[in-house]
């Protein structure tokens, strides 16, 4: 869900922050933005669902984000922290879709509506899948 997904980004941002890693928080943000904040994922491309689309085009949503763009220009860790710790807030309050919100697979992930578990491997890093030869 976009909405975990910001929240959790967010949470890193801080925690980084908070502890003076202005490198780790302006990475976090950029990976956020790559990752949720954008019309388009790095490995994914646009396949990334009608859900996750809509999600960055929400007001809230670009409204935090051209204020966090605009934190990130600090190099002062606790006037970051503080204006992360503010976008947290102001996330929260956002009213919740539903308690479990519920729609078809393709709303969040055009590519892993398509993908064929048959035809491709999924992999995994630091997992190895080799076949048994006893």
């Amino acid at each position: 869900e976009p909405e975990k997904r910001l929240a959790e980004g967010l949470d890193v941002a801080r925690k980084a922050a908070r502890n003076g890693d202005l490198v780790r928080a302006r990475a976090a943000w950029s990976r956020l933005k790559k990752t949720t904040l954008g019309d388009e994922w790095p490995l994914v491309g646009t396949g990334i669902g009608s859900r996750n689309e809509a999600f960055v085009r929400e007001a809230f949503v670009r409204s935090l984000r051209k204020k966090a763009d605009a934190l990130f220009s600090t190099d002062d860790h606790t006037k970051l922290a503080k204006g992360l710790d503010g976008l947290r807030q102001d996330l929260a309050k956002q009213p919740k879709k539903s308690v479990r919100p519920t729609c078809p697979l393709d709303r969040y992930s055009g590519w892993l509506r398509d993908f064929d578990g048959a035809r491709s491997l999924l992999e995994v890093p630091g997992v190895s899948l080799r076949a048994s030869s006893r």
